[in-house]
């Protein structure tokens, strides 16, 4: 057997975030959204028919990304955030209104700027 394909991950850097995946050919695919220009993040869930999956659409005036609970750099991401953007809510304010009730998309802005 091959080699495991690694999972996507969520790296926050001096200048942004950085997301990265595996394309459809295997190669590495890095999408960043640099601090200054993140203008909005929504939390949301994905009803993945018996689990939900808890999502961030994290975007900026040209470009967006989603990243998962699944993804490398998760956690690191929801506690470093506030620091990271000021304004952006901790996950302590927003996370179990996500997660309840299941099934539920629950869509909640957790960071916003004009």
């Amino acid at each position: 057997m091959g080699a495991s394909r690694p999972k996507p991950s969520i790296a926050l850097t001096p200048s942004g975030i950085n997301v990265t995946v595996m394309g459809a050919r295997g190669e590495h695919q890095i999408h960043e959204i640099e601090g200054a220009h993140i203008s909005t993040a929504i939390a949301y869930k994905r009803d993945c028919w018996a689990v939900d999956l808890i999502c961030l659409a994290i975007g900026g005036p040209d470009k967006a990304v989603e990243v998962t609970e699944e993804m490398k750099g998760w956690e690191e991401l929801l506690d470093r955030a506030p620091s990271y953007l000021p304004g952006w809510r901790n996950k302590d304010d927003w996370y179990q209104t996500e997660m309840l009730p299941p099934f539920q998309t629950n869509r909640t802005v957790i960071f916003s700027r004009p």
